[in-house]
């Protein structure tokens, strides 16, 4: 069992590579870069990517409960965030779709923050995994923002 949660741990930190490798594409003055083309493209798909997966997880907590404002809540927030981030990729300049994804990435944690609340989530899980990412992930973000 503990392989798994390790598992669990590693998955999530290596989702922070394409992020930090990104911004340091940005800070060395490359905006293309190999298969990965435009760098700002790439990081806003990217964001898409994993932002949506977020909000996929907070729908995934919800399936469980029971039926109550609750569940309503998490349903309607985590369809809400990955349709704002779509939404926001097609219609926004990269500049503010950056922004739009700090935002979000900052909301999500907000999400995780209130599951922490209803013990839906673990203090080691918030404290150790989820707040020290989006940290890492917003400041990457900011630092590319910066630099478009």
């Amino acid at each position: 069992m503990k392989s798994y949660k390790n598992l669990d741990i590693y998955l999530a930190y290596f989702g922070l590579i394409p992020f930090v490798f990104f911004s340091l594409c940005l800070i060395l003055g490359y905006n293309d870069f190999l298969i990965f083309g435009n760098i700002i493209k790439a990081i806003s798909l990217y964001g898409v990517v994993i932002a949506s997966f977020m909000a996929g997880t907070h729908w995934g907590r919800q399936i469980n409960l029971e039926p109550s404002s609750t569940k309503i809540f998490i349903q309607l927030t985590s369809n809400l965030n990955a349709i704002i981030i779509w939404f926001g990729y097609l219609n926004l300049d990269p500049k503010n779709f950056i922004l739009l994804l700090i935002a979000e990435f900052l909301v999500l944690l907000k999400v995780d923050y209130y599951f922490l609340k209803l013990n839906l989530i673990s203090t080691k899980y918030f404290k150790y995994i989820r707040l020290p990412i989006t940290l890492c992930v917003v400041v990457s973000l900011t630092i590319s923002w910066i630099l478009i």
